[in-house]
């Protein structure tokens, strides 16, 4: 790993094109990271003759490309991320019933290909180049062609079937309905070749790239051992031209490539320097307490309410439980009566938490509680849609949670995974034709791709 020093060059490369349009409020500014242009919208405030500019002004690539990417067919969409996903599925479906692919779902996996749904999904913008530079070459297609052809064919119907556009697979001219955009070294993006001939061929795009450099113009780069010690040597930079150049701790940030693994040293090392920080690198919703509450439920049934499943539902404390001590008292019930998992018994399944309760006639309320989870459980994750989820997550909320005593992180989580299940449902009507056909699943797997960062009012690097 290696860390670049303070680099002048780009710098005064983002400085000069925000103090020459700062002013035009039709000129829009797109940043690799919204940490990114966050800093930059308030910088600009300090180094230039504005008082005040629009925020919204200052975009990350990722709202750049859902909000303004646009093609020539402007009575057309951008197609949602989820929808893609809900493609995947129904392609994986039909190849079920009767197998068109051939290589990329091999034949002896079409009756069980689910997990196959992501890599469809991925492979979905890229088709529109790979037909183009398929259609030019003289080669004879092979099975991997003629399985892409096939997805390709169907995936272009579903996009004009529902007036939806793909847009990796726009072509010039893009149509930026007046507005004019600077992106920022676009080149660092992993998908930035998806969209480069629809944006570069736009003259209300400018690309700002950093100038080819000499030898003598690359900036000095430090080479450290391991990882480890570069975190720690960067916490000693922040803190050395903190103290010899008083520049703020909130004007600094950090970037770091992977965060997931890296996040505990850099904790343990700001800490130990006493580096006041905030992350900006949000968890998946279902990382969250509160967030794993949804694949919980999921995993019970999927378990038949064993006592491992079960537990771990019951003893999670970052819910506001109306019944806690009925919790525990259904675990030490469990546990005491060895309510292991349900078993098969002259081929009828046996729920081993009611044989035990047949056993012990006094549990009758402990009974009542557990036969209410199981229902409200069952209902939710056996839901036939999205909006059928939402229901059953209601009426079983309201029977399990005192939602008075939600922690402000956990109430906010919630209302996050909620608010995501609204956005399936607005798409239940039009996308018909093409739902999951295990809305649940599709649910709690969106919620452990979704990124969430709690806000907060704690100032430090970034």
């Amino acid at each position: 790993m290696g860390r670049s020093c303070y680099n002048n060059i780009m710098e005064n490369i983002v400085e000069r094109v925000l103090k020459e349009n700062c002013t035009k409020q039709d000129v829009f500014f797109v940043f690799p990271t919204q940490t990114a242009a966050d800093l930059w919208s308030d910088k600009i405030i300090q180094i230039s003759s504005v008082t005040a500019i629009a925020s919204e002004r200052f975009i990350a690539w990722d709202d750049f490309k859902g909000t303004a990417v646009r093609g020539k067919e402007q009575n057309r969409r951008a197609i949602p991320s989820s929808v893609r996903k809900f493609f995947a599925q129904t392609i994986i479906r039909q190849n079920a019933g009767e197998p068109f692919l051939k290589n990329v779902i091999p034949v002896a996996y079409a009756s069980s290909a689910n997990n196959f749904s992501n890599y469809i999904s991925s492979l979905l913008p890229s088709l529109a180049m790979w037909k183009k530079y398929f259609d030019k070459s003289s080669s004879k297609a092979d099975e991997v062609d003629e399985d892409l052809q096939e997805i390709y064919n169907r995936y272009k119907a579903f996009l004009d079937k529902h007036s939806l556009f793909d847009p990796a697979w726009e072509t010039p001219p893009f149509e930026s309905n007046g507005k004019k955009y600077y992106i920022f070294f676009p080149e660092i993006l992993s998908d930035y070749i998806e969209y480069k001939e629809i944006l570069s061929s736009s003259k209300d795009i400018t690309i700002v790239s950093l100038p080819e450099e000499s030898e003598s113009d690359r900036p000095p780069v430090s080479f450290f051992s391991n990882s480890r010690q570069e975190i720690k040597n960067v916490a000693l930079y922040l803190k050395k031209i903190h103290a010899e150049k008083n520049i703020p701790w909130n004007k600094m940030a950090v970037s770091i490539p992977d965060m997931e693994n890296y996040r505990p040293y850099v904790e343990r090392d700001f800490d130990l320097y006493e580096i006041p920080y905030v992350l900006r690198d949000g968890l998946a919703l279902s990382s969250y307490g509160a967030g794993a509450f949804f694949s919980q439920l999921k995993d019970c049934l999927q378990n038949n309410f064993s006592f491992e499943s079960l537990k771990t539902l019951l003893l999670n404390n970052r819910l506001p439980w109306l019944e806690k001590e009925l919790n525990e008292a259904l675990i030490d019930f469990g546990r005491e009566n060895n309510c292991i998992c349900s078993f098969d018994e002259k081929g009828c399944e046996v729920d081993v938490w009611l044989k035990s309760f047949e056993k012990n006639p006094q549990e009758e309320h402990l009974k009542r509680y557990y036969k209410m989870l199981k229902e409200k459980i069952s209902n939710i994750v056996r839901a036939k849609s999205f909006s059928e989820v939402r229901k059953f997550y209601f009426e079983l909320r309201d029977k399990i949670f005192d939602k008075s005593k939600f922690s402000p992180i956990s109430n906010a989580v919630i209302g996050r995974c909620i608010s995501e299940l609204g956005n399936l449902i607005d798409l239940e009507d039009e996308f018909a034709d093409c739902l999951p056909s295990d809305p649940y699943s599709f649910f709690t797997s969106a919620l452990a791709e979704k990124k969430y960062l709690a806000q907060t009012e704690d100032r430090g690097v970034q």
